[in-house]
């Protein structure tokens, strides 16, 4: 990562990343809705439904008809694809935010480092 501008689009990734895991991680295990609500938006973050349908071992068809409520995905098929998803998701964290570790915050501010808080200034 090299210009200030790539720096934020990783940012911003990490932003949305980050807040879908939120959203996966409070999803009950039996409420069917919001398994769909997931797999409608796990495009919105690089993961497409062939990626889900080859982590559930099912075709893309079959992720498809789960995130419209056409056919309903077994317990074990969702509570299995949605820890794939929490794994993929903090992976990709990981990755990011590795990237921006080593890219530093001088990229993106011209060198300068963002003032400290004290009690004084507070």
């Amino acid at each position: 990562m090299s210009s200030s501008t790539e720096v934020m689009m990783a940012r911003w990734t990490l932003a949305q990343i980050g807040s879908f895991l939120e959203i996966v991680e409070g999803v009950e295990e039996d409420d069917m809705d919001a398994f769909a609500s997931v797999l409608k938006r796990c495009p919105n973050v690089d993961v497409t439904y062939r990626v889900l349908a080859s982590w559930a071992n099912v075709s893309p068809n079959s992720v498809r008809r789960w995130a419209k409520l056409e056919s309903i995905a077994s317990r074990y098929d969702q509570a299995g694809l949605l820890e794939d998803i929490k794994c993929e998701l903090r992976k990709r964290i990981g990755e990011l935010s590795a990237e921006l570790k080593s890219a530093g915050s001088s990229s993106s501010d011209g060198g300068r480092e963002a003032p400290k808080k004290t009690a004084e200034s507070v």
